[in-house]
């Protein structure tokens, strides 16, 4: 399958329960079971059906009696959302197949298995996609069954591999299929999206009926002369494009395959394929058939499928079949997957095609457990195909030097050959968020499937190829190919033959690199004296490179050397030029090793300062100049720039300065901060974060005196725990900062107190969040302690509920707030006004942002009905979308608010806010002070012009007590007038936006 890159509830796969206990075997036995598939079915396409027989004769080749088989039946993957897929494709995120209509589901039934003509016992087992057959006799060693059942298929749409689209029909692991046997006893696996599948090898005779003018793809040689004709007919035609679809066939056609040597069959069919056909000859003389069919077709796709096949039986070994196909359908689980002989893709793209085509190698031809070692089929093809990427990149380099290559150039985005493996392994690896590279597919989180098993394991294998020099590599893969061809090889079995063949110890390989998360980073000291000390700064002892480059960062010479820990001095004289010089003396050069932090691989990197944003370019020292402008009430216009350090992939210590300077108060304000990133290897812990952060800009007193700036520090501590496994879906940080805020007056310059308008205080935050896309939930509580002069301690609990109720991927939410202060409250004015830190009971403003967290225009507006900038509130405290002047708590509060979208496209939908708590209320004329326990409510409709981001909130109701604030106010009689809206500045953030597309 081919992964597209464009984030607790653990999998609960019951077949664990049948498993064996005792560690599996690494090496397969010299035998394995054989099946003889003979196959009929009839498509049905008004009830998007299958109506089919099948019977297989089973071979038992083990030394072992078998007095029961496992069976697939993996259409009951698509029954309801309680299957092991349905399960999966939840936690991954995805919600499609979650709220399916009953009639879009799949299922396999009317079944009735019979052996030698007997009907026997049978049962789904607690993963209905799998059933267990209990023999009447003992199988014995030898010995062969023939067992039969009819079988009808509810096709569902397509949410996975298996369904229909507008009469498309992609019939994939679609019949009843043993389990495979082997050295370790049965391998009985529910079908899932992520994860795929181990079959035993055997023959097929398929016999498919289906509607006359249906177009047909399927694994296999083709038996039927009309049927073939007809293809053909079609390949040498103009293509046609359909305005409506066709209407079916009254009359029926029955077309056969056969095919020997494969351990899958799969077919696809449609009354638009368009088809084109070609051919490519292989090193032996063989020629191979290849075809294409899709509704919008080009030439291309043949290319790319005569590329792969050629690529692919010259490096690794011949293919073995007659004919390699490619479908182009409405694939949902990735960008492509693969069957014997034919593979579906949703494309026609040269990469996704190439893949797809490899894996009639790694998993058609050998027959790995992808299951539990994925990264002995889809890494390993992944390493095949971007090396085919890599060398035809690297040969069309070679013929255009000089010219730009523009991503590559300017935003240093190198996506082609082993480019995107290097990015998308780094940014899970620099999070410390990555999984050792041999573990089950089940065990790894959706992205590190694509990151780790499609992008750090073939750069991985890059690496060995490298290291053991492309002749011994390529060789080493030919002989696996013929000693392992249409068999079942366990990791043990190609480590063994890649070290007996090579002559080599290659631990550091298998446990290492493949085995572990250990991170390579090796590090230039200095050169001196034709010496290179070099530091090997995470431990993982691997071998790695120096090569001498000139002034153009050209390789002048390269050397391999053995791997090592802490630091060692190497003698660096062979890779001078002939004058006994180099400009540089570099770390795996040609970054062909993991390596992860290769800003530290030599000494002499020229310092670029960019105006545009770019990934990390390892050869360069960058920084990033971006002009900026910027405006606020106080400030008015400001010019400046927002400076930083690479900030994709993540780095080890990330600064951003954004000076700005105010044309109308004639200061430099702006934001900076840095931060230190410390990965660590712990059970409790994942990252710790040690930053700073500080910002300056124009404000507005409480006394509404102009002429303010406010300035803060806040030093901070974020810890991020580790779950307790990755595929956990829930998360928690513990933030610790304190933060220090002066509100001066700015014509006093900077650091000048006025009227001690200051706060200091610790702030901890705790955050709990559980991520399961239909009900996500979150939980915060914040605990505030005043230090120096302010006394006040403000505790706080917050929870968020998202309710999932269609597929649109809209979400209601409850979220649910209590506070309290856990120490008397003074109302006197000293420092900072105290009031600020009381709860509200109403929408919050920007003069309650006492940390002056959030970014906004005009922090300090009154008037709310005549300002539009007054008409920002802040979702904090009781989370009032709308303003109630009604008095604020300095004991408790509690609050409830309810957001429920509208089930249709257009933004909008129903809110209430409601709050419950004692109120604090002075006197306008004596200044006395009172408290009231009250209830107050707010609702209305709301317009969410950017979720999260920018929102309008209309109220239409209100509690009385709410009406009658609101009567006394004048302009707030109408509704329009009580409007008002939430605008998060913090969220467009552009880095946080940057690095939460790819999380």
């Amino acid at each position: 399958m081919r992964k597209l890159f464009s984030i607790i509830f653990l999998l609960p796969i019951s077949v664990q329960l049948i498993a064996q206990s005792a560690p599996k075997k690494l090496n397969q036995a010299n035998w394995q079971q054989h099946v003889a598939y003979t196959i009929s079915v009839k498509l049905d396409d008004n009830k998007n059906a299958l109506d089919g027989q099948i019977s297989m004769v089973y071979t038992n080749n083990s030394p072992d009696v078998l007095n029961q088989i496992y069976m697939h039946v993996w259409p009951n993957a698509y029954a309801n959302r309680n299957t092991a897929f349905a399960k999966q494709h939840l936690e991954n995120g995805k919600t499609d197949f979650y709220f399916a209509k009953p009639e879009d589901q799949g299922s396999i039934n009317n079944l009735y298995f019979m052996v030698n003509n007997a009907a026997v016992k049978w049962n789904l087992t607690n993963d209905i996609d799998i059933a267990l057959l209990n023999l009447n006799q003992p199988l014995k060693p030898g010995e062969k069954i023939t067992i039969t059942t009819p079988f009808y298929v509810q096709l569902p749409k397509v949410y996975s591999r298996l369904g229909h689209e507008k009469q498309l029909y992609c019939i994939t692991q679609w019949f009843p299929k043993p389990a495979v046997y082997d050295v370790n006893g049965w391998n009985p696996i529910p079908y899932l999206d992520q994860g795929e599948f181990y079959s035993e090898f055997g023959s097929f005779d398929v016999s498919i009926t289906l509607p006359k003018n249906y177009v047909l793809a399927a694994t296999g040689n083709l038996q039927n002369k009309e049927e073939e004709a007809f293809l053909n007919l079609l390949a040498e035609s103009e293509a046609k494009q359909f305005e409506e679809r066709p209407l079916s066939s009254s009359e029926f056609k029955t077309v056969r395959y056969l095919q020997d040597s494969v351990h899958d069959f799969a077919w696809f069919a449609s009354k638009e394929f368009n088809v084109k056909k070609g051919e490519v000859t292989l090193q032996n003389g063989k020629k191979v058939a290849t075809w294409l069919f899709a509704k919008r077709i080009n030439n291309s796709g043949i290319d790319y499928i005569n590329e792969g096949v050629k690529y692919y039986s010259d490096h690794i070994g011949n293919y073995p079949y007659n004919l390699a196909q490619v479908v182009i359908t409405p694939l949902e689980a990735g960008g492509g997957m693969e069957y014997p002989t034919i593979t579906n893709c949703a494309s026609i793209d040269r990469t996704t095609i190439i893949h797809e085509v490899g894996h009639n190698w790694f998993y058609g031809i050998l027959g790995s457990n992808e299951r539990e070692h994925p990264w002995m089929d889809e890494s390993l093809n992944t390493y095949y195909e971007s090396r085919c990427t890599q060398e035809k990149e690297d040969e069309a380099r070679a013929k255009t030097i000089g010219q730009k290559d523009f991503l590559k150039d300017v935003f240093n985005v190198d996506l082609k050959g082993f480019g995107q493996s290097r990015l998308l392994y780094g940014i899970t690896a620099r999070k410390n968020e990555d999984q050792a590279g041999n573990l089950p597919s089940t065990t790894y989180t959706d992205f590190n499937y694509g990151a780790i098993i499609y992008a750090k394991n073939p750069l991985s294998f890059y690496m060995l190829q490298n290291y053991l020099g492309n002749d011994k590599f390529d060789a080493m893969m030919h002989a696996y190919y013929e000693k392992w061809k249409f068999k079942h090889p366990l990791p043990n079995d190609f480590r063994q033959h890649a070290e007996s063949f090579t002559n080599e110890n290659l631990s550091w390989f298998f446990d290492e690199v493949l085995g572990s998360t250990k991170k390579m980073d090796y590090k230039i000291i200095c050169v001196k004296n034709n010496k290179a000390k070099v530091k090997n700064v995470s431990g993982l002892n691997v071998p790695f490179s120096l090569s001498s480059t000139n002034q153009f960062n050209t390789p002048i010479k390269t050397k391999q050397f053995e791997g090592f820990t802490g630091t060692k001095t190497f003698d660096i004289t062979l890779l001078l030029n002939n004058n006994g010089v180099a400009n540089n003396i570099q770390i795996d050069q040609n970054q062909s090793t993991i390596e992860l932090y290769r800003k530290n691989n030599a000494l002499h990197k020229p310092l670029s300062v960019r105006f545009l944003p770019a990934l990390e370019n390892p050869n360069k020292r960058q920084i990033f100049c971006i002009p900026l402008y910027a405006w606020n009430k106080y400030n008015g216009n400001m010019l400046g720039l927002f400076i930083n350090n690479d900030f994709f992939p993540d780095q080890k210590t990330e600064f951003n300065f954004t000076p700005l300077y105010s044309f109308t108060t004639n200061d430099l304000n702006g934001y900076l901060s840095i931060g230190r990133n410390f990965h660590i290897s712990s059970t409790i812990l994942k990252n710790i974060k040690i930053g700073v952060n500080t910002s300056r800009f124009g404000t507005k007193s409480f006394g509404g005196l102009t002429d303010i700036s406010y300035e803060k520090l806040a030093p901070s501590i974020e810890l991020d725990f580790k779950q307790a496994t990755a595929r956990s879906l829930f998360e928690n940080k513990l933030i610790l900062r304190h933060v220090t805020v002066l509100e001066n007056k700015t014509s006093e310059g900077y650091l000048s107190n006025f009227n001690n308008q200051s706060i200091s205080a610790m702030d901890i935050t705790y955050k709990l969040a559980h991520n399961l896309a239909t009900y996500p939930t979150n939980f915060k509580t914040n605990l505030q302690i005043g230090t120096a002069d302010y006394n006040f301690t403000r505790l706080s609990f917050e929870v968020n509920q998202g309710i999932s109720y269609n597929p649109s991927k809209k979400k209601a939410n409850i979220r649910l707030f209590a506070g309290t202060f856990l120490n008397e409250q003074s109302t006197a004015t000293t420092g900072l006004n105290q009031g600020r830190t009381y709860f509200q009971a109403g929408g919050t403003t920007g003069y309650n942002d006492y940390f002056y967290d959030e970014a906004m225009f005009g922090r300090a507006e009154g008037n709310q009905q005549q300002t539009f900038l007054a008409r920002q509130v802040l979702n904090r405290d009781a989370g009032f979308r709308n303003f109630v002047a009604i008095g604020s708590s300095r004991t408790w509060l509690s609050a409830a608010n309810i957001t429920l979208p509208f089930p249709f496209k257009l933004p909008i939908g129903f809110y209430t806010d409601c709050a419950y708590g004692e109120i604090f209320i002075t006197e306008a004329n004596t200044n006395n002070y009172s408290y009231e326990t009250k209830f107050l409510a707010v609702g209305g409709l709301y317009v969410s012009i950017a979720k999260n981001v920018f929102e309008i909130y209309l109220p239409l109701f209100a509690s009385q007590n709410v009406m009658d604030v609101w009567q006394l106010n004048n302009g707030f009689e109408h509704p329009f007038n009580r409007a008002s809206f939430i605008l998060n500045l913090n969220a467009m953030n552009p880095i946080k936006l940057a690095k939460n597309a790819i999380k």
